[in-house]
């Protein structure tokens, strides 16, 4: 549950405080495919 929350919801300073699923919309990458 853990992995979930810390690769989906919570913000990382390195991602400019975004969450990765943000930063890959972004980077336009789309990591469930």
């Amino acid at each position: 549950a853990w992995r979930r929350f810390y690769n989906e919801s919570r913000p990382h300073t390195a991602l400019g405080d975004r969450t990765p699923r943000e930063f890959a919309s972004l980077a336009g990458v789309n990591p469930g495919q």
